[in-house]
Order: structure tokens, then sequence, then C-alpha cells
């Protein structure tokens, strides 16, 4: 997550990321529900050997922020996929 000072919806070099989001995601068949906070610095967050399937992907930004993007996601993993989402 990052604060989009401008407000068009696409992250400039100058702005910064900000943390306590809560990203959550999760799969149809259950097998897969995580929840976790946004954290601190430009590192993405990173999860590994997740089953193929269809995930449920959900970010709620911290209070003080507004939502400048989709904040829920439909997304498709197939074996060796490697997916990102901004």
């Amino acid at each position: 997550m990052y604060d989009d000072v401008n407000g068009d919806s696409l992250r400039q070099a100058s702005e910064i990321a900000i943390p306590d989001g809560v990203l959550s995601f999760s799969n149809r068949t259950g097998s897969v529900s995580e929840s976790l906070k946004s954290p601190p610095g430009e590192e993405p967050v990173c999860f590994e050997n997740l089953p193929e399937g269809v995930y449920s992907i959900s970010v709620a930004v911290p209070e003080g922020y507004n939502a400048t993007t989709e904040t829920d996601y439909q997304l498709t993993l197939k074996a060796g996929d490697e997916t990102y989402i901004n």
C-alpha cells in the first residue's frame, strides 16, 4: 500500500509505502485463508507454494486514508505461476 498523494491511482517514486493496512486472501476450497497487516518499507510481501486455484484478495486501507484503486480482486493461480499485484 502506498500514499497516493496526487490521487491518480498510479504509484510515483515519491509516494511512500504505508503500513498497517490489511491484506486478506483465500481460495475457493477454503484450504488457504490468511490476513496480515501491510508492513512498513518498500519490500513486497511474498507468498510461496500456494496451491492452484481461484483466490479472492481484498485490502483494507489504514484509518485516515482512502482507497484510490480496487480493493477486491479475483486471481487464478496455476502451477508455476509468479504473479504480482500492485
